[in-house]
């Protein structure tokens, strides 16, 4: 997003000021091309600095959390059976009583670490260099 404001604020200025002599309609179409050539840009997308992105390997979907799609630091399983990052799940069991996954009630609300799936993740994460 940052970038694409950047580009379409250098088009915008290089069409305000290089164009003041130009007709109504001459600035119409400008304007027009103008758009065009924008919503024709291709935009890179740069992932916020806590998202994993390139690495050896690439990241088991059993290693993320199905709330937050990241990798699980602290790995807790609920009584749907899921596994989940303890501070997401945590959260939203403030204000359900149904599995975030399934939306099947819940019985009980008590999270349980899974303690092997951490140490798998840690040392998955120690091979590939992530912090």
């Amino acid at each position: 997003n940052i970038e694409f404001y950047y580009i379409s604020d250098d088009i915008e200025n290089s069409y305000s000021y290089e164009n003041d002599e130009l007709s109504d309609q001459e600035r119409q179409y400008e304007l027009e091309e103008l758009e065009n050539t924008m919503n024709n840009l291709v935009i890179k997308v740069v992932p916020p600095l806590n998202k994993v992105e390139k690495f050896k390997n690439e990241v088991p979907n059993r290693y993320c959390c199905p709330i937050t799609c990241e990798i699980m630091n602290d790995p807790v399983v609920c009584f749907d059976g899921h596994t989940y990052e303890r501070w997401a799940i945590s959260k939203w069991l403030v204000d359900h009583w149904t599995s975030p996954l399934t939306q099947k009630p819940l019985l009980d609300k008590r999270l349980i670490p899974n303690q092997t799936l951490k140490a798998i993740i840690l040392e998955w994460k120690e091979e590939n260099t992530i912090p």
